[in-house]
């Protein structure tokens, strides 16, 4: 089965899978800024604002409408 021809959200007792939504913003923002996070990933921006979550999620969801792989945060 390829990740396209999944249902969301994906669920089990403790854990929710759905794809990435711009009204998810504040959370990635929120997440990546921590700078305890981000020292860790390689391909962030830093610092990482309100704008780069935007454009994490507008790409993430771009990869997905062509066909690539789903972006989980």
């Amino acid at each position: 089965m390829t990740m396209t021809q999944l249902a969301f959200p994906r669920q089990t007792p403790g854990l929710v899978l759905c794809p990435l939504m711009s009204e998810d913003r504040d959370a990635i923002h929120r997440l990546y800024g921590d700078w305890r996070v981000a020292r860790c990933l390689s391909r962030l921006p830093w610092p990482f604002t309100p704008e780069s979550a935007e454009t994490l999620i507008a790409e993430a969801v771009s990869d997905v409408d062509r066909g690539g792989d789903y972006f989980w945060p």
